[in-house]
This record gives structure tokens, sequence and C-alpha cells, in this order.
């Protein structure tokens, strides 16, 4: 069987417009028609990520979507030369008909009221710009490290770190310890394993400097097709980057030498017998890449200052604590204080994550394995200090990380049947005071059965997940990529607004059945969205708190049966803009081929 693979298609070099402008939005337009899975797509500039997507899955009617997104935080890369690359892996042959034609246009533009970025963005990626080729790592084949060098005059750094799950790795969420992945080799076949738990860490010079709890992202594919049709899964049209703020390292950074940058990605490793630890690989396979956005300070200023240093209460040494205390220590500092010229490498701030982890199977009156019930806990606390000075003086920069997680998990019906329960919470402190929390939780219920005689097979899911994402400090506008609706709507801001609240629900049920002999499938399904915007105000009294609807910015509720919206509601500063029901549900029914 002849196929055509196409894994990247370059767009050919970019040159900054001929004017003035302060934000960048993107808008990629996507038509496809026939059969296809859902692909990943990745958009460098140069060796830098600034895009990561995926596609839905197409219809023999066809479809069509488009995605708006702001990138004016990297502006420093827009405002020289670039080579664009848009990687989009895809396979067509006699089964898998689909291509995608895909359209990107960016818009220019002048807005005084966005926040100052990045003057310098970095990559941590493979490099592979030069042979016209995405620069995404694939972990764990590869060593995703980079040695980098920085300028010496740096105030604030972050990283932004992309990564996700793909191959055997895309539904890591409900995976299993890998003690139990022969648990049901004999009926439904051998699971993955490494458990539900996994970890991206950020290492500098093998130190870890921060980590990520990775959001559980479902593509159009995921689970059940009829789930997706139209509405797509959360973040699966954008996948979401996390920072981790390597203010605090500034010291060290900013010594003229180059320092090494590494991602990895773990889970866990255990012995069968509920003792688990972090694991120092995982499947195939993670696509990651990092990027380190640089504040400047005035030309010819250098950065300095004292490292940071984990001690225990006693003043001992210590990499793995519990509730670390930070204390800062004079014979550490580094370059042009008190005649010391030469940085200290700071103390391995690496504590362990707390891992509690069991699991039961339970067997039939055959005496084979019926059921597989596990638990997952973990938790950790990171602190990251140290004095940083600049040209404007002192200052302590602190990094800080709290993070919870639990997943309950069960399979029975020999291996057919999976309920997945879970809830990840965390909250974060940069050095420039901004502090965010976040939760996702996240059920799943799926089966699948084949029938012995005819060979068809039905696949069932129900899903019901969440994200919230609230950031305290400052307040941030709300991005077109958020509201594409909205460009033509002024946006009243909450009075006095102290940070932003987005929070975003989904429900849904669907069914799939194949039928091998007339090589057709069918199914149904049906889905609903919640999307809502706050503004947060901080009460002296009750401390962070959401005012209801009288700091509502955007609110979006939608339902979709059988391929179709039957219902829209959408409300800007609590004014109504859409508003829609379908009356006559008949006309959704049935199956779709």
């Amino acid at each position: 069987m002849e196929a055509s693979r196409r894994s990247w298609l370059p767009l050919g070099p970019y040159r900054p417009p001929l004017c003035n402008f302060t934000r960048v939005v993107l808008n990629f337009t996507v038509t496809s028609r026939g059969r296809q899975f859902d692909r990943l797509g990745m958009l460098f500039l140069g060796d830098i990520e600034i895009f990561r997507t995926s596609t839905a899955e197409p219809t023999s009617q066809g479809i069509q979507w488009t995605y708006v997104k702001d990138v004016s935080g990297y502006l420093a890369l827009f405002r020289r030369p670039q080579k664009v690359i848009f990687e989009l892996g895809n396979l067509i042959d006699h089964t898998y008909t689909a291509s995608f034609n895909t359209t990107l246009t960016a818009t220019f533009m002048s807005d005084p009221s966005l926040p100052v970025a990045a003057d310098e963005i970095l990559p941590i990626s493979a490099r592979r710009s030069s042979r016209n080729s995405g620069s995404s790592f694939s972990i764990p084949e590869a060593n995703a490290t980079n040695a980098i060098l920085l300028p010496q005059n740096v105030r604030r750094a972050l990283v932004s770190l992309s990564a996700c799950g793909q191959a055997d790795e895309e539904f890591w969420y409900s995976n299993v310890l890998s003690s139990n992945e022969d648990t049901f080799s004999s009926s439904a076949g051998p699971l993955f394993g490494y458990s539900p738990f996994r970890e991206v860490q950020l290492h500098i010079d093998g130190s870890l400097a921060g980590v990520v709890w990775p959001f559980p992202v479902i593509f159009t594919g995921g689970l059940v097709p009829g789930l997706w049709r139209p509405i797509v899964g959360i973040d699966a049209f954008d996948l979401r980057e996390n920072e981790v703020d390597i203010t605090p390292w500034l010291p060290l950074l900013c010594d003229g030498r180059r320092h090494s940058y590494e991602i990895r990605v773990v889970g866990i490793t255990d012995d069968g017998r509920g003792h688990g630890s972090l694991s120092r690989s995982v499947g195939h396979s993670w696509l990651v890449t990092g990027k380190i956005l640089l504040w400047l300070d005035q030309p010819g200023s250098v950065t300095r200052g004292f490292m940071p240093s984990l001690l225990r209460s006693d003043g001992k040494a210590s990499a793995s604590m519990s509730n670390p205390q930070i204390k800062f220590l004079p014979e550490r500092h580094t370059g042009g204080i008190e005649g010391q010229t030469t940085p200290s490498k700071p103390l391995n701030l690496s504590p362990e994550p707390l891992l509690s982890i069991n699991s039961y199977v339970g067997q039939d009156d055959k005496g084979e394995n019926a059921t597989l019930t596990s638990e997952v806990l973990a938790s950790r606390e990171l602190v990251i200090s140290s004095i940083v000075l600049t040209s404007s003086g002192y200052r302590v920069a602190t990094w800080s990380q709290t993070l919870h997680f639990e997943s309950q998990g069960k399979i029975y019906d020999r291996g057919n049947v999976q309920v997945t329960k879970q809830r990840t919470d965390g909250r974060e402190t940069y050095a420039c005071g901004i502090w965010r929390n976040y939760s996702y939780p996240l059920f799943v219920n799926s089966s699948y059965d084949v029938e012995e005689v005819s060979g068809n097979f039905t696949i069932d899911a129900t899903i019901s997940r969440g994200l919230e994402l609230n950031s305290y400090g400052v307040f941030v506008q709300p991005r077109d990529s958020w509201l594409p609706s909205l460009q033509s709507i002024r946006i009243d801001k909450p009075a006095n607004p102290s940070g932003i609240a987005l929070s975003t629900t989904q429900n849904g049920t669907a069914h799939y059945l194949a039928v091998p002999a007339i090589s057709k499938s069918f199914g149904y399904g049906s889905t609903e969205q919640k999307f809502m915007i706050h503004g947060l105000d901080a009460n002296p009294r009750k401390g962070w708190t959401v005012d209801g609807m009288s700091n509502e910015i955007y609110y979006r509720h939608v339902l979709a049966t059988n391929n179709s919206v039957v219902k829209d509601q959408e409300r800007v500063s609590g004014n109504t803009v859409t508003s829609f029901k379908l009356r006559n549900m008949r006309s959704v029914g049935g199956w779709l081929p």
C-alpha cells in the first residue's frame, strides 16, 4: 500500500511590517474533507515554538475551523526577520484520505495598554530550523538539553514550557502502576504504565528549578470522536504552556558563562508492594520545547546577588525537605560583591514529592484477573529564593510552587471498562509578586466491547472535566484568542480589578459503532461546555474573592448534539450577545456516519 506523509511545511521567510506595533494576533484557519485522525501541529519562528495546536477530525461532508491567538508576548521575535515553520504530521492512503488545507495570517497593531513584553527570547529546543524542520524534542528518546549563554544585564527571566504526550503517552492520565501493566494481558492486553501521574521538570545545571503537572488534554479523536463534534476538548486547539520563574537564578546565570537547561518528563515507578518513586523515564513519547523570556536591565549593567540555598532549621544543608527554610549565605555571593568574581553553584534544590500509591487486583470465580483498583496521591512544595542586585538595587526574588494530585482508577470486565477520577491543584508565586492558583478535575468512564461473531465493536464514554485558573496581583486584559467573537465589542473592565479568573467545564457522553464487514462506522454524542471569565477583587477581610456577576467579563454556554449546536448563550460584561436554542431536537437525532 502506498502512502504519502507530510511531516513539516516551511511557510517561508518572515519580515517585520513597516509600521510600529505592540500587538500581534494570529488567525489560523483549516479546511479538511474525508477521513483522518487528529494531528498535532506546531508553529515555530526559527527554533522557537510559539503555538501548539491539534486538528479536528474531518467528515465526508468537510469541515472548517478558525482559531485566533494573541502572540504579543513574543514581540521580540516578530521585530526581526525569521524563518517560519509549521509542522503538521499527516498520513494519506486509501483509508485515511483527508489532507489539511491551512491558512495562517498575522495582524499587527498598536495597543499601549499591553504589559511590557520580553526584550529577548532564547530557545530550549532541538534547533533544527536550518534543516527546515520543527525543533521539538521527543522524550524519552532525546536528551532535551541546551547550553545557553544569557546576557549579563537580565533583571527578570521566565522559562515557558510546552509539553504533551503522544502515541503510548497520549492517555497518560489513565495509565496504571508499572507493576500492574500485565494484569489483563490474557484478555484486553497489556496496559501502559508509569502511573497516571506525570511531572515535567526544568533543570538548570542539574538542579531542579521548577516543575509542571500537566493538564490532561483530550484531542478530537480521544475516547469517542462523537464527543468532539463540533465542540473540541479544553485546550485542544491551543495547548497551554506553563512557566517557571528563574529570576532567583540570575546571580548565577548572568556570570558570562553557558549554563545547562534540561527538560525532563517523569512518572512513577513502583515495586508492586505499595512503594513508589519518581521514574527515570516514561513511555513513548512526549514532545517538549522551552523558551527563555528575558527582560533586560540598563545596557552595561551586570546582574549579581546571593545564590539560593536550602537549609534545615538546624543550619545543615539539605536537598530533600518537606518544609524547607530559606536562608541567605553571604559567603556564597557572586561576582562584583565584596571582591568576589566567581559565581558559586547553588545547592541542588530537588526535594522529592510525597507519594502514596496502592492497587488491588480482583479475580473472578475462575481465578482470572477481573478488576484492578488503584489510587495515586502526590504532593510537592518547592521554594527557590535569592537576593538579586540590578541597577535598581537589591531585592528578594522567590519562586514557589505548592502542588497536589490525586487519582482513583478502576478497571473491570477483564480490562474492557475503565473509570478514572482525578484532580490536580496548584499554587505558584512569581518573583515579581504575581501569584496564581489552578485546578483541573477529570472524570472519565469508558468501555470497549467486541462481538465475537461479526467483529463489530463499540466504544462508549462519559466525561466530566474542568479547568480553573486564577491570576492575582495584576489585571490581565482578555485576549482575542479567548474571545474571538468580541473584536468589535467594547469590554468594560471591572472597577479596580486585582486579577482575573478563568473557569471552564465540559460534560459529555458519546457512542461509537464500527462494522468492519462494510468498512463503516456510526455514532452519536452530546457535549456541553461553559466558559467564564471574571475579574477578581481583593477583600481585606475575606482575601481573594470573585464578586459574581458584577465582575463578569465574559460568559459562554454551548450544547452540541450529533454534530449540531442546539444551544448557545453568550454574554459580555453581563450583556447578552447571543441567545439560541434549537426547539426541535428531532432534527439532530440519529446516527452520524
